[in-house]
């Protein structure tokens, strides 16, 4: 999706992530700013596109977090549960 997109997908509460992102990293808003999955704000890098940084416009994606143990969810081994809670399979047999 393009960076719109995504921001509107924050704004409903889905963390995102660009396709240059680790497995590890995303982006959601905290209390009305936009922030780093380890909780630095990021908002300033968000509003600036520097040149050579157009490849931020485009590439975005919903990451899914399972909500039991916390770790990222992949297509492969997910339950959706609604369009904000997420858990593995494994999780959910507890």
């Amino acid at each position: 999706m393009n960076k719109d997109a995504a921001f509107k997908a924050m704004m409903q509460g889905h963390k995102i992530a660009h396709s240059g992102f680790t497995s590890e990293e995303y982006l959601h808003i905290v209390n009305g700013v936009i922030t780093s999955e380890d909780g630095y704000n990021f908002e300033k890098w968000w509003n600036q596109i520097n040149p050579g940084e157009e490849g931020k416009l485009d590439d975005w994606f919903i990451v899914k977090i399972c909500y039991e143990c916390g770790k990222r969810i992949y297509p492969q081994d997910e339950v959706t549960l609604d369009d904000l809670n997420y858990a593995h399979n494994h999780c959910l047999r507890g």
